[in-house]
C-alpha cells in the first residue's frame, strides 16, 4: 500500500487566510473563495 508522499498524484492546494477586519473578509468573500459568476453556489465553491 502506498503512503500519501508515494503516490504519483499531485495536488495543486491555494490557502485563503479568512481573518482580519471584516473589510479584509469581504474583499476574500467577494473575489477569492468562489468561481466567475458562480458567488454563493455550493458548486462555485473554489475549496
Amino acid at each position: 500500500m502506498e503512503s500519501a508522499f508515494e503516490s504519483r498524484e499531485v495536488f495543486l492546494l491555494f490557502l485563503v487566510p479568512f481573518y482580519g477586519e471584516a473589510a479584509s473578509r469581504e474583499i476574500i468573500f467577494k473575489y477569492e473563495l468562489f468561481h466567475k459568476g458562480l458567488q454563493g453556489k455550493p458548486a462555485g465553491l473554489k475549496a
